[in-house]
């Protein structure tokens, strides 16, 4: 979770440097832990924030030191389903270890369900055995070792040889149901370079953070975002499900980097593209995005916006989780082409009440599109009321908060395939 526990956070930044990261995780003190199973008597009621039409809704409010975040949000079948990063260690507060789990809405409250979607305590896939997260899910027409499948949900993956942040691959799960019987690929669809040694030697953050969109029956484009030094930023490729087996690795094009332009970081210009869920829309033939935006980057490293203080005393490090996110349109030709980015609006403390607020997600449907034509509805994490930020707050005591806003929807031009 956020960059310490195995890299596998959605919407997180992209941190590469290895030595800061194993130097907060070293204030960890793990422990096993017993089972704990949420209630759906375990709701938080939503409420309304300022007059800015924000509306949050929060888990674990009451059990300190367990978490859930960076909402994949999924409508289907007459409700919202919620995909979320979420405690493993079941009970055991402060582990910080993700397992993915479905939850749903019912009216202005969460229902936190008892679904692990999948699970780390599975042992026999050892390049994802200790962290996954970043779940995005669409629909298809699949076929996985003869089986015919609706459903596959990408994801982030980290092995139990290095729990610091690195080394994240990209998996892929196949389903009939979106809240069970979930049947993951044994390999990484999207592995991390083989140029930059083992997974035990490697150094980087790797591949990870998927969002997917159907473009044909059983082809999905799927975005990621890459942290290694020959291959950094946002990349696209598309996927071919419609065949493939545990030794027919699924067809994938090559990738390519998204273009940066059109970004704005909170003080100026940026590059920094990455931590990015996008949605077509298909009355006006676009594509949208919503990022975790930073300040000003160089060379890949982020500014911190505020201090954690670790201990309660005094020993403060930096945060360096966004501050604000921000999103993103763009023409579905200019997408295609590498055109540049427009921004629609931006979400931050003005408007959340906190320091922090990253790891956003897009609603959508199951083939990857905004549900409402004429409105977008975005989910990110926001925590630290505060700076310095307890490391309570920092780490496990989010909230998820939901803002809709209204997008013109002018019909534009049949597309082309790709």
């Amino acid at each position: 979770m956020l960059g310490i526990s195995g890299g596998s956070m959605k919407r997180m930044v992209i941190y590469f440097s290895s030595l800061f990261l194993f130097s907060i995780l070293t204030l960890f003190t793990f422990q096993n832990c017993s089972k704990f199973k949420p209630s759906l008597s375990e709701t938080n009621s939503s409420l309304t924030l300022n007059e800015s039409s924000l509306t949050t809704s929060s888990y674990f409010n009451s059990q300190s030191g367990l978490y859930a975040y960076a909402p994949s949000v999924v409508s289907a079948n007459g409700e919202l389903y919620f995909f979320t990063c979420h405690s493993h260690h079941d009970n055991q507060a402060y582990y910080i270890q993700d397992d993915i789990y479905v939850h749903t809405k019912d009216g202005e409250k969460m229902i936190l369900g008892n679904e692990r979607v999948l699970d780390t305590r599975r042992t026999d896939l050892p390049w994802d055995g200790y962290n996954l997260c970043d779940p995005s899910v669409v629909q298809g027409n699949f076929k996985y070792n003869g089986v015919p499948y609706k459903y596959a949900l990408f994801y982030t993956g980290a092995g139990p040889y290095n729990f610091s942040g690195l080394n994240n691959q990209i998996g892929l799960a196949v389903s009939n149901q979106l809240d069970s019987g979930w049947v993951r690929y044994p390999h990484p669809i999207i592995p991390f370079s083989t140029g930059h040694g083992s997974p035990q030697q490697n150094k980087y953050w790797g591949l990870g953070q998927p969002s997917a969109v159907k473009i044909a029956a059983g082809k999905v484009l799927l975005i990621f975002s890459a942290g290694e030094p020959d291959m950094a930023g946002e990349h696209r490729t598309t996927v071919d499900l419609s065949n493939f087996t545990d030794t027919q690795k699924p067809l994938i094009t090559p990738y390519e980097r998204l273009n940066p332009a059109g970004l704005q970081s909170v003080i100026g210009a940026d590059n920094y593209f990455t931590d990015v869920d996008i949605a077509f829309n298909p009355t006006s033939r676009e594509f949208y995005a919503i990022r975790s935006k930073h300040y000003n980057q160089t060379n890949n490293q982020s500014a911190f916006p505020i201090k954690v203080d670790w201990s309660g005393a005094g020993l403060l490090v930096d945060g360096y989780l966004a501050p604000r996110v921000e999103i993103l349109k763009i023409s579905e030709a200019d997408f295609w082409n590498n055109g540049a980015w427009t921004q629609i609006t931006d979400i931050g403390k003005d408007q959340t009440g906190n320091f922090l607020n990253h790891n956003p997600g897009l609603a959508k449907t199951l083939d990857g599109y905004l549900p409402n034509p004429s409105q977008i509805s975005a989910y990110f994490s926001s925590a630290c009321k505060t700076d310095p930020c307890s490391r309570d707050d920092y780490f496990y005591n989010f909230s998820i908060l939901s803002k809709n806003i209204p997008i013109a929807s002018t019909p534009s031009p049949e597309p082309q395939p790709h």
